[in-house]
């Protein structure tokens, strides 16, 4: 896999782009698997579009096309945390409009906010799904 460490391109230092966006996705026996990294769903949410720069927005041009070309049946969005269905709501529906392939997606990830949580869990897993997946939680570090 070809990664470049971007902390010289990008403001976001130490964020790593991997060049090849084609190892976001994979078949698997049901279907073509689309698999985001915390940020990566928000290629389908407009919110900020103005504002991310020239090349930024040559990434997000190239990321929506080859997920149309390559037409996942679903998708799985891993992001490092979360603590309300709002923080994905857009990107969620965005997607839902421009991947019309996509039958079914699911965020997994780690349910946290410092300071306390915005949402019930329940919450927070109900909406960041349009699919019967089921729903594994393990409480770390907690007594």
């Amino acid at each position: 896999m070809d990664r470049k460490i971007v902390s010289d391109i990008c403001p976001e230092g130490g964020l790593v782009r991997i060049d090849d966006l084609r190892t976001h996705v994979f078949k698997s026996d049901f279907g073509k698997v689309a698999v985001m990294c915390c940020h990566d769903l928000n290629i389908f949410s407009n919110r900020g579009s103005n504002n991310i720069g020239e090349e930024r927005m040559g990434i997000k041009d190239d990321f929506r096309g080859l997920l149309r070309e390559e037409s996942p049946r679903y998708v799985l969005q891993v992001p490092h945390t979360t603590d309300s269905h709002r923080i994905w709501y857009n990107a969620w529906k965005g997607m839902e409009r421009h991947l019309p392939s996509v039958a079914g997606y699911a965020g997994a990830g780690r349910y946290y906010r410092e300071g306390g949580e915005r949402e019930s869990l329940d919450v927070v897993l109900t909406n960041t799904k349009n699919t019967g997946a089921l729903d594994f939680i393990a409480a770390i570090g907690r007594s």
